[in-house]
């Protein structure tokens, strides 16, 4: 996530980093804090259990690039732990996406996942690339999460009518509206998205290198697969 003097904005910098505290803070807050979670996502009343998030990747909003960041990484943590856990090459999972690296929808190819694991030690320049690829792709995956936190903000500015007993939410609203500002709301999510932007670039870039050599290619997925999953996910289809 980078740092408030990164961003370029239009406005009084003062008030703008007021409200991207309080945005890093939920954001940080998000997975954790029922209250906050009952307050940005259900009108500030209390949710079941298995209504909670429990992942920031559990949450789609309408920024595609978001879509793109989310499922690269999930994809790129699934081979990663593939790669890396000796145990994994005899479990029956099914990989995220790409064909032609599983035999069936049931489980993947045990052949290539020990031959991905054996050839670990051997491309550390590879290697090199998947963790920067990694950083920047989270980096990006922070912004885009912050710009969602910031919109559940603005909607909370709309509630009506908290009941009194539900304290903690009405503190919630109470601190969003103390530092609430529509001008810097509408600076910060432009700031966010940019930056979220800079950071896709650069692990594009890192995309690059992996794609054109072979080890680095089971970690990625092509444009397409990649256009394939996000429209499957977004159009309220699962990843089996």
């Amino acid at each position: 996530m980078a740092d408030f003097s990164s961003y370029m904005f239009i406005g009084d910098p003062a008030r703008v980093e007021a409200l991207h505290n309080l945005t890093v803070e939920y954001k940080n807050d998000f997975l954790t804090n029922e209250h906050l979670q009952n307050v940005l996502l259900n009108h500030a009343y209390p949710m079941e259990d298995d209504e909670r998030p429990k992942s920031f990747h559990d949450r789609h909003d309408m920024v595609w690039h978001r879509s793109v960041v989310s499922v690269s990484l999930v994809y790129l943590d699934y081979v990663l732990d593939l790669a890396t856990n000796p145990k994994r090459a005899d479990a029956q999972r099914s990989l995220i996406y790409q064909p032609g690296f599983r035999k069936t929808r049931a489980g993947h190819d045990v052949d290539k996942v020990r031959q991905l694991q054996a050839e670990w030690p051997y491309n550390m320049a590879v290697v090199d690339f998947l963790r920067m690829y990694r950083e920047e792709l989270t980096s990006a995956f922070d912004e885009f999460n912050l710009k969602s936190v910031l919109r559940k903000m603005l909607d909370v500015t709309r509630l009506g009518f908290i009941p009194e007993q539900l304290e903690e939410e009405n503190q919630i609203r109470d601190r969003i509206s103390e530092v609430w500002d529509g001008e810097c709301c509408g600076a910060l999510d432009n700031a966010y998205y940019r930056m979220a932007i800079r950071y896709m670039e650069e692990a594009g870039n890192f995309w690059g290198y992996l794609n054109n050599t072979r080890y680095g290619r089971f970690f990625i997925m092509s444009p397409e697969e990649t256009m394939g999953l996000v429209t499957q996910i977004r159009s309220g289809g699962y990843i089996s």
